[in-house]
């Protein structure tokens, strides 16, 4: 078993061997954990753990922490890690949780026949292309990073990893069926991308269940099923020969062809009638020419 997602005031993963026997995890490698003490005199971890007696009570109440429903909090007078509010507060100290995730139990992040369907309550585990494994959790409120007990474990001295936040910010967008997808287009297209998915129809979701489906352009763009609908449906709703459209024109969405009926109309189906399998959208004439609609009041 191998345990990680400590970071050093430098961002750099920590890794250490672990070994479990008599219910007991204890480290056998200790290394690490000494050169990340010695690299910043701010950062005194030792003060609240053995690092040498990390039991599984200790990985259990990390995995609550991370992966609660309800508020999480630090009580710095009394070193405590606080879940929930008001009246039904639990208290667990810093000493019961472990700076350390087993990574028996890390999932890997990977996208199958442009799905990436993800379980709750799971880490998972991404190597990016900059080489840095990173560690994530699905909940059952969405995708998150799981960094808060870290940051307490390193004093709030922990450096911001762009990589790691808009990870989890674009993919719980996702999970949400979000119309616009919190980052940059330039952002998400390269995340899309690094996680393996190509222009056409994708899917996310926490289960198999309830899944959302986006239409991933080819020029990087990414929609949702209900803008992708709404946009088919102002298409099917308009007469193309009114806008100076030639009747031999026709629309390629997602490697399929529409053709214009006798009256002018087309009908296209919605996003879940259909398996686009690029990213085109858009209108051509009979040449394959891009064309685009025109004023009605122009049209002779």
């Amino acid at each position: 078993m191998y345990i990680n997602n400590l970071f050093s005031k430098n961002n750099n993963f920590l890794f250490g061997n672990i070994s479990k026997k008599n219910n007991t995890l204890s480290l056998t490698n200790n290394k690490n954990i000494d050169s990340y003490i010695r690299s910043d005199k701010n950062v005194n971890i030792t003060k609240y753990i053995n690092f040498k007696k990390i039991t599984p009570k200790m990985i259990e109440n990390r995995k609550m922490i991370d992966f609660s429903d309800e508020v999480v909090s630090f009580e710095y007078n009394t070193n405590n890690f606080c879940i929930g509010s008001g009246s039904t507060i639990i208290e667990i100290p810093i000493s019961d949780v472990s700076p350390v995730i087993d990574l028996d139990n890390v999932e890997t992040l990977k996208v199958n026949d442009n799905r990436l369907i993800l379980k709750s309550n799971s880490y998972y585990r991404f190597s990016h292309n900059d080489g840095i494994d990173r560690i994530y959790g699905a909940t059952n409120r969405g995708f998150q990073t799981i960094k808060f007990v870290d940051n307490i474990y390193n004093d709030q001295n922990n450096s911001f990893d762009e990589v790691l936040d808009n990870t989890s910010d674009i993919i719980n967008d996702l999970l949400r069926n979000q119309n616009y997808i919190n980052g940059s287009k330039k952002s998400t297209e390269y995340l899309l991308k690094e996680l393996g998915f190509k222009p056409g129809t994708l899917e996310v979701g926490l289960t198999a269940n309830k899944t959302y489906k986006y239409f991933y352009k080819d020029s990087g763009g990414i929609i949702n099923e209900k803008t992708f609908n709404d946009n088919i449906d102002g298409i099917n709703s308009r007469n193309h020969i009114e806008y100076g459209v030639p009747k031999d024109a026709k629309w390629i969405i997602g490697g399929n062809e529409y053709h214009m009926n006798e009256d002018g109309y087309f009908n296209i189906p919605h996003l879940s009638d259909i398996k686009c399998s690029t990213g085109e959208f858009k209108l051509v004439n009979s040449t394959g020419q891009e064309i685009f609609l025109k004023n009605p009041d122009k049209v002779k």
